[in-house]
């Protein structure tokens, strides 16, 4: 049975809409899950992330995908997308982001601690894929375009990634067209379709 994921497609604010630059990752050759592959930071849902509320959310089920994009967002490159966050300084996002990766508080506890709330509008639905049952490790995965916040700059966190870094999706489509990077067929088809130029669909 897959598993419930979520994974995120960071957008930088003031990049081209013609040719929008996407932050991907390169991981670790040593994971047991598509090693070396280009990804989205994401990741499989914890239980409490159904005790999120997220505004302006169409149901429960995507309230909770949301909050479990958010928080994987949030520790795999340090980017909070939270309304109240553009209020905390550098310092704040890290000892926040430090409270968290410690357990000394859970994402739901840090964002009412905080004062922050999670809206449904900052995460744009992009598709639903399955890995396919021939995978040893199959997941359910919901993708959500996210801008992210102009005073933040995502950086590789978790042992997962060995590198990442802002692209343009043209650049990216044509790296992977050439055979330079190997990629899930998501990342594939989200960063060609980024190529052609953002819409309001």
């Amino acid at each position: 049975m897959p598993k419930d994921a979520a994974a995120v497609i960071l957008l930088r604010d003031d990049s081209d809409p013609r040719d929008p630059q996407v932050f991907w990752a390169r991981r670790g050759a040593s994971m047991a899950f598509m090693p070396g592959f280009y990804a989205f930071p994401g990741g499989q849902r914890d239980e409490a992330d159904a005790q999120v509320e997220v505004d302006n959310a169409a149901d429960r089920e995507t309230a909770t995908m949301i909050a479990c994009a958010a928080r994987e967002l949030f520790e795999e490159l340090g980017v909070l997308v939270a309304r109240g966050a553009e209020s905390l300084t550098k310092g704040q996002l890290a000892s926040v982001l430090d409270d968290l990766t410690s357990a000394r508080m859970t994402f739901v506890g840090l964002l009412a601690h905080y004062g922050l709330r999670l809206d449904a509008r900052d995460f744009r639905f992009a598709g639903r894929w399955v890995t396919p049952p021939f995978s040893p490790r199959r997941f359910d995965t919901l993708f959500f375009v996210v801008r992210c916040p102009r005073k933040q700059e995502p950086r590789v966190l978790t042992a997962e990634f060995e590198s990442g870094g802002w692209t343009t999706a043209r650049e990216a489509f044509e790296r992977w067209r050439r055979a330079e990077v190997m990629a899930a067929p998501p990342v594939v088809h989200a960063v060609r379709t980024l190529a052609g130029g953002l819409t309001d669909d």
